[in-house]
């Protein structure tokens, strides 16, 4: 039973980054990864909530996530930043709360974590939690910074923000020029833009 929890344990690790690999955290022990997480590594915490959330270990889901999330976040992580907003988001382990969601997306994003950068565009887009959130300048600038980054979705909802002048001065070619990246990726709504507006891919 000890030998398949520790294959479970490997695999989890697997579908975690390699990133930030001075110490190897993927092929460490879980005994090892627990004792640099209590004794305060950012990147074991992280892991420890990515561990959590994934069900690889004995734990209380959601809620030992977002512990271990809060841990490495509030010490700067990224990843745990986003993790920790997205717990917040979506009420995974803490009370839901958009606006303490947007705090930590913000975090996250300013560290140029691209996941974060989508989420907060969003978060001022469609004004997650209160239509008093949406704020066009703020989405926009979220937006621009992952779209240049790829994201499609971004691309697409910057494509619409300059067809309608929100958040960034009206301009067509601009719409045109994001709705075309976005449909060269796959995304129909911003196809259709292009088809609506006389354009092809």
């Amino acid at each position: 039973m000890k030998h398949l929890s520790s294959i479970v344990i490997l695999l989890c690790a697997l579908l975690l980054p390699v990133s930030a690999f001075a110490v190897d955290y993927q092929n460490m022990s879980f005994d090892e990864l627990l004792r640099l997480a209590n004794a305060g590594d950012t990147e074991a915490q992280y892991r420890m909530g990515k561990f959590c959330e994934l069900g690889c270990i004995e734990c209380d889901g959601y809620t030992d996530a977002a512990r271990w999330y809060r841990l490495a976040a509030e010490k700067g992580h990224a990843e745990a930043q986003f993790e920790l907003g997205t717990c917040y988001s979506n009420g995974y382990g803490v009370e839901n709360d958009y606006d303490e969601a947007a705090k930590w997306y913000c975090k996250a994003a300013e560290q140029n974590n691209l996941d974060a950068q989508c989420s907060l565009a969003l978060y001022y887009y469609y004004g997650m939690g209160d239509e008093a959130n949406i704020d066009y300048n703020k989405a926009a600038k979220w937006l621009l910074k992952a779209a240049e980054s790829g994201d499609s979705l971004s691309q697409y909802l910057l494509g619409r923000c300059y067809f309608n002048g929100r958040g960034v001065p009206k301009n067509s070619t601009e719409a045109k020029k994001w709705y075309r990246r976005a449909a060269n990726q796959g995304n129909e709504e911003a196809a259709e833009c292009l088809k609506i507006m006389g354009e092809s891919r």
